[in-house]
Formats: C-alpha cells, sequence, structure tokens
C-alpha cells in the first residue's frame, strides 16, 4: 500500500495533500465542485482539470435529468482500485 501513496505522491509534487483531500472528498460521495469547494475553502477548478486531463484519475459526468445546457457536473474516481483505496483506507 505504501509504495502506492508514494507514487502519488510523487506524482502530485508538493501540493499533494490538496490532491489527496479532493479525491477522498469524491470518493466519500462529496462530488460537485461547489461541496468540494466549500469543504477545502480554496478553489480547486485548477488541480479539478489536471486530475481529469493530465492524470486521467477522474472524470466528470453530467448528472441524469439535468438541462441539457446546464453545466452542472459532477465528479467520479475513474479508477476502481483507487476509488476504493480513498474511500476506505486512506482515511484511517
Amino acid at each position: 500500500m505504501q509504495e502506492g501513496k508514494n507514487r502519488l505522491i510523487e506524482k502530485f509534487g508538493k501540493e499533494y495533500g490538496t490532491y489527496f483531500s479532493i479525491l477522498s472528498l469524491i470518493a466519500s460521495s462529496k462530488t460537485s465542485r461547489s461541496k468540494i469547494e466549500s469543504i477545502l475553502e480554496r478553489n480547486i477548478s485548477g488541480h479539478l482539470a489536471r486530475l481529469e486531463n493530465d492524470y486521467h484519475i477522474i472524470k466528470s459526468i453530467k448528472p441524469i435529468g439535468s438541462k441539457k445546457n446546464s453545466k452542472t457536473q459532477k465528479y467520479e474516481i475513474s479508477d476502481n482500485f483507487l476509488a476504493f483505496w480513498f474511500r476506505f483506507i486512506y482515511k484511517y
């Protein structure tokens, strides 16, 4: 388990704590940007973009039933192992 954690820390650099917090919140069903920002009390749009586009760890999804032109989006961890790890192991 430590090897995986160390590789993520190496990948994320000095801001790994913020990335870990974001991923932990997404894994625990806090999937909207506004909800995550309210908990972390900071703007995370750049972090979400990097997690999605550079690292390919999360993906944005449009909620079922949202209006066609709505900008509402939720995030989910695209890797099952990381989703499990951040939900059940990381916080303990």
